[in-house]
């Protein structure tokens, strides 16, 4: 069995030597009453750099080099950054929890169903916004709700990926965040499409790197501005985080704006994260697989089947690779 301690993210302001005393205080009831369950400390990163996602390495290390092996900790690579939805937040820490049990305990996790609002591996989360939770939220944060909607139209065609996507009116915005480290490059891909009669209206996309500190303004951002037609049409943006910041990059934001009077359909966005720089050339083409080559006696149907490139005479259900 394994029993899973979610802390709580208040601690903002007390010392951490109180912290990781009333850790170690909590862990010692939970060993007398779970003598033989692994016990697994969870938490994401909060909103600041003094909460217990910070301090739980240190708590479980200690122990574990004290001789309680049977612990283990993980981080949820992401803080729920502003105007968050905790249900499909939480929804992609459960994928984490998943993960970890699965290699600490050797333990299968069943097939998940439940929306997933984290962008996992680079990717964003939710990028053609058909899943939807059971309150509503789809894993794309917006400040209000006007002028922010995910639309859904009976003709499947007239999206580009599924049934839905997600419209912005006049100066409406709506982002998603992901983990991010210096150095990393973030490839986008997106459809999009004015929903004006005339082909005129704008979509302000902004890629930005910040640090732990959601409050703070980003360490480095970039806007690229792009006219629509009334037609989808696929546009790119790529950014790569800097490094030597006085703040470590923590994570990457994507921002969809439409411009002042426009209306802007999005669909099917996706994310890669890449080494290389933005303009650097893509890299060359993997060489062809060697040809196969066998050992002397192998059966052989051509010169290409040994290393040598010779076969001996006869029959092909009968031929041997030569020396």
């Amino acid at each position: 069995d394994a029993v899973v301690i979610n802390i709580g993210a208040n601690d903002v302001g007390r010392p951490k030597r109180k912290i990781k005393k009333d850790y170690h205080a909590l862990l010692d009831d939970m060993r007398v009453a779970y003598p033989d369950a692994h016990i697994m400390l969870y938490n994401a990163w909060g909103w600041d750099y003094k909460e217990p996602a910070n301090y739980i390495v240190e708590v479980i290390s200690k122990r574990v080099d004290d001789g309680d092996t049977n612990m283990s900790f993980e981080i949820f690579p992401w803080l729920f950054e502003q105007w968050h939805g905790c249900e499909y937040d939480h929804s992609g820490m459960a994928h984490i929890l998943a993960d970890h049990l699965a290699d600490v305990m050797d333990w299968t996790p069943a097939v998940a169903d439940v929306m997933n609002g984290y962008g996992i591996d680079g990717d964003v989360a939710n990028g053609s916004f058909e899943e939807i939770a059971p309150f509503g939220g789809y894993g794309w944060r917006y400040h209000a709700d006007s002028g922010v909607s995910r639309d859904q139209y009976l003709e499947e065609e007239d999206a580009v990926d599924g049934k839905y996507y997600l419209r912005l009116v006049n100066g409406a915005a709506s982002h998603q965040p992901n983990p991010a480290f210096p150095g990393e490059t973030f490839n986008v891909s997106v459809s999009m499409r004015g929903a004006g009669n005339d082909d005129d209206d704008q979509v302000h996309m902004t890629m930005d790197f910040r640090d732990q500190n959601m409050w703070t303004d980003p360490l480095q951002s970039a806007t690229q501005t792009e006219g629509l037609t009334t037609q989808w049409a696929v546009y790119e943006m790529c950014a790569t985080a800097p490094t030597g910041t006085a703040k470590p990059i923590h994570h990457t934001r994507l921002t969809f704006q439409a411009a002042a009077g426009s209306t802007v359909d999005i669909d099917n966005v996706s994310m890669s994260l890449t080494n290389k720089a933005c303009g650097d050339p893509p890299d060359p083409p993997d060489p062809p697989d060697p040809p196969f080559c066998g050992a002397p006696s192998d059966s052989c149907n051509s010169g290409s089947d040994c290393c040598s490139g010779r076969c001996s005479k006869g029959k092909p259900s009968t031929r041997e690779c030569l020396e």
